[in-house]
């Protein structure tokens, strides 16, 4: 739905290394990362509230869909690296 947030996840080791709240079709990046592997996740905010919500069996609502970057993204020390994700 137009308006909505995205929370941006890196994750490294399913740890969160940085987290990011951006509304929809902004552009993010992440800084100053350690050389290493990273994973990002996106969970779709429907109700901007800042967190997943799990959604509810007995008010019929659904969780909020969560996604993933098709790869897993390498940075490699005093790199830079750009990536297009259609969110």
């Amino acid at each position: 739905e137009p308006g909505n947030n995205h929370i941006i996840q890196l994750l490294q080791n399913d740890k969160i290394v940085k987290e990011l709240i951006i509304k929809e079709d902004q552009r993010f990046s992440f800084e100053y990362l350690a050389p290493g592997t990273y994973i990002i996740k996106v969970i779709y905010d429907n109700n901007n509230n800042g967190i997943w919500d799990a959604g509810n069996y007995i008010h019929k609502i659904q969780p909020e869909k969560v996604g993933f970057f098709p790869a897993e993204i390498s940075i490699r020390e005093n790199w830079d690296l750009e990536e297009e994700w259609g969110l």
